[in-house]
């Protein structure tokens, strides 16, 4: 895992929609005024709000993390303790693949999340408060979001009201994306339901609304048409598909008005109260799709995706381990470094000058061999990185900047304890370590 790296946040499992929005104003360009962070990303959207950190050490990280939460505490106005969550090492790695797999959503498989993260990385980047740790962490995490959209169903069902109508619409219609569809509103409902129908291909799309501006606005975004909604009755029979939400206390549609339809139109009603009479849904030429039916959809889509989660937890787990080895060796490539600088070093004073090739290439050789074993080992990552600076550093003196501030003094040899021994401790290596 990335050293002295860290993630406090909040989102939609623990905290309210309030709580989460008076945390926006806590941005990079802020927060690096008053912490001593080597690398910072925020990600904050309307369902979470989450710092990514590296610290310069270990110490440093855990004063960050303890002033982070005062900073939250008085954001929000209050004990935070129940509603922050703080994750490091593999659980740092698995939740961040998990928000970028939107399993962590509030409707799981939902593709916006990782447009959000990326939309966030080129900010910090802006800011330079991305480095050598985050920037792997953060890629490998887009790089994870993509195998789950790409090797499993999770994201093949819909979950919205408006998706599954478009679902059902486009199931209906197979085959036919030049069916003159016309959408009465242009509302949140009926905004989304519109470039659904984009996005499946539909070009012959007439938005009608109360305020012709705003259906203009929206079909002029899509390349559709727009009318005003009093033209209602006028585009009727000529529609092959009528998806309508508008806010009206009664039926805006009853069975009177489809007498002249073309037969097998699909309606589709996703307005509460109801914008089209439930009688019409017994003619023989309409069928009629209300928001009973759209709720027992979304309600089996959303089992469907949650039979797929299983496979998207797979690959993060491998995404994890793969991480881990990387991190591992990254952790202690420095050591094999210092290791092979400190003999290079013994070598050439030993040789002198004025060695002959013969003898040179016959040293180096030597060297190494008894090299290779050992740094074969350290990169194996089986020895925790602080175990292999502790033992490099007791055996050969290596000053390398991990290792200077455990040489002995006199102070740890009057103790009777070895210098190493927090370190020791620290890594569960040892309980006791005495001279």
């Amino acid at each position: 895992m990335i050293e002295n790296a860290f993630i406090i946040g909040v989102d939609h499992h623990l905290s309210s929609l309030d709580k989460r929005a008076a945390l926006n104003d806590l941005n990079v360009t802020s927060l690096k005024k008053s912490l001593q962070l080597k690398e910072l990303y925020v990600l904050s959207t309307c369902n979470r709000y989450e710092l990514y950190a590296v610290a310069p050490c270990a110490h440093s990280a855990k004063a960050a993390q303890s002033q982070l939460l005062q900073i939250l505490s008085s954001q929000l106005g209050g004990d935070v303790s129940g509603a922050v969550y703080q994750k490091t090492g593999q659980d740092m790695l698995r939740h961040g693949f998990q928000v970028a797999s939107s399993l962590e959503s509030m409707v799981v498989g939902e593709p916006q999340i990782l447009g959000q993260m990326k939309k966030a990385y080129q900010d910090a980047k802006v800011q330079g408060s991305i480095g050598s740790g985050l920037e792997k962490f953060l890629t490998t995490a887009f790089h994870v979001g993509k195998r789950v959209r790409h090797e499993t169903c999770l994201a093949k069902e819909p979950v919205s009201v408006a998706s599954n109508a478009v679902h059902l619409l486009n199931q209906k219609l197979p085959g036919k994306k030049n069916a003159f569809i016309l959408v009465i509103g242009a509302g949140e409902m009926c905004s989304a339901a519109v470039k659904h129908l984009h996005s499946f291909g539909y070009q012959n799309v007439l938005i009608l609304n109360r305020t012709i501006q705003k259906a203009w606005s929206l079909a002029e975004e899509l390349g559709y048409s727009a009318a005003p909604i009093a033209d209602m009755l006028k585009w009727l029979p000529k529609a092959q598909a009528v998806v309508t939400c508008v806010a009206a206390q009664k039926p805006i549609l009853n069975e009177n008005d489809f007498q002249n339809c073309q037969s097998n139109l699909l309606v589709v009603d996703m307005a509460v109260p109801r914008n089209v009479a439930e009688a019409v849904g017994q003619l023989n030429n309409v069928e009629l799709l209300d928001m009973d039916s759209l709720a027992q959809s979304v309600a089996l889509s959303k089992e469907k995706r949650a039979a797929h989660v299983a496979d998207a937890q797979r690959i993060i787990e491998e995404e994890v381990e793969a991480f881990d080895r990387w991190s591992s060796e990254r952790q202690n490539a420095h050591m094999v470094k210092h290791l092979r600088a400190s003999f290079e070093a013994v070598r050439q004073e030993v040789l002198g000058t004025g060695a002959s090739a013969e003898v040179e290439a016959a040293t180096r050789l030597l060297l190494n061999k008894i090299l290779h074993q050992p740094t074969q080992m350290i990169k194996s990552g089986y020895v925790p990185p602080k175990g292999v600076e502790m033992v490099l550093g007791m055996m050969f003196g290596l000053r390398c900047p991990r290792v200077q501030f455990l040489q002995m003094d006199a102070a740890s040899l009057q103790k009777g304890e070895c210098p190493f021994v927090d370190v020791i401790r620290q890594e569960g290596l040892d309980q006791t370590a005495t001279h």
